[in-house]
């Protein structure tokens, strides 16, 4: 599949960021999911549990949509809801009729940061400088086998339940990402046999993403994940792509991909969110 790469200078450089790491997780989760729903609108693109008291607005689909009609449309939306219900709007990914600060504070949402995308820029001449620990190959994932070491070790490193469809869910949605509407790149690292490692690369809407990645415990400060994503790096500059974004979900996660090359901080739009009364 091939993507025109976009600059980082580009006006929906943010908004392609968002919606390749917020939307494409959220909407792939719920395709093996009985209890939460993708609803392409009009007039709103939604996230949704099955209660319905978990409400993502992501994109103002409305045929000939105006400011006006946002604004009439969301308020009758709000109407519609139930109390307690948590309705969230990422406003720069709403496409060309965004809603106003001043319209959602005035509907009652309260704003939050919309937190930082990361990105690495590529030098011109890459190299990879960092060798593998002895005995470590890597493997695309393509094997039903690969494919249940690469759920398995996400799911032991970040504690997924094993009670309940998530691991399910999570099987169905990096399948679908690779397979159907083939984004991802999953690779998977193993010793003698056992995965010790993973990475996902996804590139989409003109963006390269660091989806994904992960080390077990006793292999970490090897230097395995840094040689893993230099390799990354080079499929990614390889396919067109000057930058690579990711986002760091925790203070941890921000720390190490710093230290690895990711210096560039962007701002995402804020974040609003309601709770109905």
């Amino acid at each position: 599949m091939q993507i025109t790469p976009l600059a980082v200078s580009d006006p929906e450089f943010l908004s392609a960021c968002t919606k390749t790491s917020r939307w494409d997780e959220m909407i792939s989760m719920s395709l093996g999911s009985t209890h939460i729903a993708h609803n392409p609108g009009p007039p709103f693109r939604s996230w949704t549990n099955a209660s319905g008291k978990d409400l993502r607005l992501l994109e103002y689909t409305a045929p000939n949509g105006t400011a006006s009609s946002l604004a009439a449309d969301l308020s009758a939306l709000l109407a519609t809801c139930k109390p307690g219900t948590t309705i969230e709007v990422l406003s720069e990914t709403f496409g060309p009729i965004k809603p106003s600060p001043e319209l959602l504070q005035s509907l009652g949402f309260v704003a939050s940061s919309g937190g930082v995308v990361r990105t690495l820029e590529i030098p011109a001449s890459y190299t990879p400088t960092t060798a593998f620990p002895a005995g470590v190959t890597l493997h695309p994932v393509t094997t039903e086998l690969d494919w249940a070491d690469r759920v398995s070790i996400e799911q032991i490193l970040f504690s997924y339940p094993l009670k309940g469809d998530y691991v399910r869910r999570l099987d169905v949605a990096l399948r679908y990402l690779a397979n159907d509407r083939r984004s991802d790149f999953n690779v998977i690292a193993r010793h003698e046999g056992s995965v010790i490692a993973y990475i996902n690369m996804r590139y989409a809407r003109g963006v390269a993403y660091l989806q994904g990645a992960g080390v077990m415990a006793s292999w970490r400060k090897r230097g395995l994940m840094r040689a893993m994503l230099e390799r990354a790096v080079v499929e990614a500059q390889g396919k067109g792509f000057a930058v690579v974004m990711t986002r760091a979900w925790d203070e941890d996660a921000r720390k190490a991909w710093v230290a690895m090359g990711f210096a560039g901080a962007l701002v995402c739009d804020s974040k609003w969110k309601l709770t109905v009364a």
